[in-house]
C-alpha cells in the first residue's frame, strides 16, 4: 500500500508525537493531525490504512469527523473520554475499537495490527 499506514489525530501535541513515535518505531508510516479539519485534509489527499482518533478536540472534534466520513479506513478511538451509548451509536460501525488513554504501547500496537488485518482481509 502506498500512502500512510496510520493517521494520528489528537489536539495534544505531546500525546500526538508520542503515539506517532511509538508507531514509527514499529515500522509504520505515520501522518499527524491536530483536529478533525486537518484529518479531513490528510484523508482527502492520501491513502490511509487506519486512523487513531481522539474525540475531544477544538475546531472539528472526533465525533464530527467520523460523521463526515462516508467510507473511512478503520478508526480506533483513543481518548480519555469514553463514549456513552448515544455517542457509540453516532460512531456506528466506522469505529472498530475504543481505547482509553493512557494506552500501553503494546496494547495500542496489538489493536492497530488487528484493525489493519481486518481491513486487508475484508
Amino acid at each position: 500500500m502506498t500512502g500512510t499506514d496510520v493517521l494520528v489525530v489528537d489536539d495534544e501535541p505531546d500525546v500526538r508525537s508520542s503515539v506517532a513515535e511509538i508507531l514509527r518505531g514499529a515500522g509504520y508510516r505515520v501522518a499527524e493531525a491536530a483536529d478533525g479539519s486537518e484529518a479531513l485534509a490528510v484523508l482527502s489527499s492520501e491513502t490511509v490504512g487506519a486512523v487513531l482518533l481522539d474525540l475531544r478536540m477544538p475546531n472539528m472534534d472526533g465525533m464530527t469527523l467520523v460523521e463526515r466520513l462516508e467510507d473511512p479506513p478503520p478508526i480506533l478511538v483513543v481518548s480519555s473520554h469514553s463514549p456513552d451509548d448515544g455517542e457509540r451509536a453516532r460512531l456506528g460501525r466506522k469505529v472498530v475499537d475504543v481505547l482509553k488513554k493512557p494506552v500501553h504501547p503494546d496494547v495500542l500496537l496489538d489493536r492497530l495490527g488487528r484493525a489493519l488485518e481486518r481491513k486487508d482481509g475484508a
